[in-house]
Formats: structure tokens, C-alpha cells, sequence
């Protein structure tokens, strides 16, 4: 995630105002510390303007799940099921 703001010559604060995320918290997503929420993931990648595929190359991002309903992450599971760029 680091790699991507650099890239386009931001900082943690033009990012961290931009879409409402603490720079200690995008601080931390970068330095893999920990995970952004599936809304704030969402969140990032509409920033950046890439889908959410783009940071699985880098760093793997996972994602915290544990907020979400059985249904939703049910929903989840079977959509990386189905998707090879998830399969091991």
C-alpha cells in the first residue's frame, strides 16, 4: 500500500484527509501492524482507483472479517472460492 502512495508522490495526511482513515491507522496498513476494515478497505482501493486484486500482488492484504454477519462472509468465501487468483 506504502509503494502506491509513493508512487503517486502522496503522504500519509493528503491520504488520511482524503478518505476520512487516521495516518496512524493507513500507517499501519502499510506496514502490515494491522488490517483495514472491509469498509475502509473499500475505501483505499476507490481512492487509488484500483480494484482490490491490485494490492494482492504486493503485501497480501487481508482483510478483518470478524465484524461481518455469517451471510456476508458465507457470500465472501464462496466469491474466493470461485476466483483463482484466491486459490492456493
Amino acid at each position: 500500500m506504502e509503494k502506491i502512495r509513493l508512487d503517486r508522490n502522496l503522504t500519509l495526511s493528503e491520504v488520511s484527509k482524503a478518505i476520512n482513515i487516521g495516518k496512524s491507522s493507513l500507517s499501519e496498513y502499510e506496514n502490515d501492524i494491522s488490517r483495514p476494515s472491509l469498509d475502509k478497505f473499500f475505501s483505499i482501493i476507490e481512492f487509488y482507483h484500483v480494484n482490490e486484486n491490485y494490492f494482492y500482488g504486493e503485501n497480501h492484504i487481508f482483510l478483518d472479517l470478524s465484524t461481518l454477519s455469517n451471510e456476508t462472509k458465507e457470500k465472501i468465501y464462496a466469491i474466493l472460492a470461485h476466483d483463482d487468483i484466491y486459490k492456493k
